[in-house]
């Protein structure tokens, strides 16, 4: 988590410190990943809270997916970016 902000003026949200929890439920009906902002402090390790459950006041951004071929789209970029910090 951060208080920087990227060029365009986004909110930028950082991860691979335990400060940020990520997890998946609903937003408004659509399946949504979830990213808050009380990570347990270990790095890679699973999400504190069930789907729908991280209190609002926590959450830093919601990300939704209404259809498959936008969940394909985020886990291309993903394998992307896990193939780059392998090298």
């Amino acid at each position: 988590m951060s208080e920087k902000h990227g060029k365009s003026g986004w909110p930028l949200i950082e991860l691979g410190q335990g400060r940020v929890e990520v997890g998946h439920g609903e937003h408004q009906g659509v399946p949504a990943l979830i990213f808050g902002s009380k990570g347990n402090g270990n790095i890679g390790s699973a999400t504190r809270h069930g789907p729908g459950e991280m209190p609002d006041a926590d959450v830093l951004a919601t990300v939704t997916f209404s259809n498959i071929a936008s969940v394909d789209v985020v886990l291309e970029q993903l394998h992307k970016i896990r193939a780059r910090l392998c090298d």
